[in-house]
């Protein structure tokens, strides 16, 4: 995205630059194109650009992510309060999947861990009683996993003696 003064100047640049219009953001004075990285350059160096968001698309396609056997993802965002998180966790299959992991650190002004759950399935606290402040890593096994079917919260609260609860 090119943003400046006005989308039709932008649009006149990238187009006497060989390039093409793909979005007409006239509200907010820009445009979306599509630029060679030659063709990008060029344009930059015009004063009519205040401002330049990038696709980070490049011509050489992406490395394959790694299969990791997991089809278990989290949500983008974290919700956070004075006293824990919540993640939304989502198993993509329709089979239950076990955790046979977590690992989660964290400022150390939170505090040390004080609860884990997934669900409604509370993470047995001798895991994680004696964990130190900012780091947990738990394994489980056999009947200790927690088990995600569709979508769940992993949370986990905190307790700190400069916060108040």
């Amino acid at each position: 995205m090119l943003q400046g003064s006005s989308s039709r100047g932008l649009a006149q640049l990238v187009e006497a630059q060989g390039g093409t219009v793909s979005h007409d953001l006239h509200i907010i004075n820009a445009v979306g194109a599509l630029l060679t990285q030659a063709q990008l350059d060029e344009v930059l160096k015009s004063p009519l650009i205040t401002r330049h968001i990038g696709d980070l698309s490049t011509s050489e396609p992406p490395d394959e992510p790694l299969e990791s056997g997991c089809d278990v993802g989290g949500a983008m965002d974290l919700d956070y309060n004075r006293g824990g998180i919540r993640w939304t966790l989502y198993n993509k299959l329709a089979a239950p999947a076990n955790l046979e992991s977590l690992e989660l650190t964290w400022p150390v002004t939170l505090g040390t861990v004080e609860k884990v759950s997934l669900g409604d399935t509370t993470i047995n606290p001798e895991l994680y009683r004696n964990t130190p402040t900012g780091s947990l890593e738990l394994q489980f096994s056999g009947s200790t996993a927690p088990v995600l079917n569709g979508r769940a919260d992993l949370r986990v609260e905190f307790k700190s003696p400069s916060l108040p609860h």
